[in-house]
């Protein structure tokens, strides 16, 4: 059978192409979508692991009640330093986040001394995990419980939710805002 090419009509195979193309496309897209997905669920899962070392009393840090916290909190950033190191990875280079974040955990540790305990240990748990990623954003909607462990040695076992933001910023995920708040 010889086709001849001048009767076929150019329009229909030119849509053809186009299908084709649009659906390559699309799979692709499809493909990074789920990769990136991935991703973005384990930054928050292994950020998530970190913050624990980060929401703990600073063995060096003196001792303070909650008016000397609330009052003069960058006093006390300094000594937050090292476990804000474990969390720095995941976040976006930002100094106003840093800011953000020290602010919260100073707001964490000055709950827990009106409580009449200092945390030497706390550990983070899903209880929860909304995700919703798109093309190069993503935010989620967590829960935790956060487990505790105190100077005196009890245990505490305590339901927080967060929040948390990401951006895909030179082809990987960082994290741009977290927000933690007791229920």
């Amino acid at each position: 059978m010889k086709i001849n090419i001048r009767k076929i009509n150019r329009g229909i195979v030119l849509f053809f192409i186009l299908v084709l193309g649009v659906s390559v496309y699309c799979g692709i897209e499809i493909s990074k979508q789920g990769v990136r997905t991935s991703e973005a669920n384990d930054l928050v899962t292994d950020f998530c692991n970190e913050l624990g070392s980060f929401y703990v009393w600073p063995s060096d840090m003196p001792d303070a009640d909650i008016d000397e916290l609330n009052d003069d909190k960058e006093k006390y950033y300094p000594y937050l330093d090292k476990g804000f190191e474990k969390i720095k990875p995941y976040l976006y280079d930002n100094a106003a986040l840093y800011r953000e974040l020290k602010e919260g955990a100073v707001y964490f540790l000055s709950q827990n001394i009106s409580n009449g305990r200092k945390p030497v240990e706390v550990s983070f748990e899903f209880t929860h995990r909304d995700m919703t990623v798109t093309r190069d954003t993503a935010e989620g909607n967590l829960g935790f419980d956060v487990k505790i462990r105190t100077d005196d040695n009890k245990n505490l076992s305590l339901n927080y939710s967060g929040d948390v933001w990401l951006e895909y910023v030179d082809d990987r995920w960082v994290i741009v805002r977290f927000n933690l708040y007791s229920e």
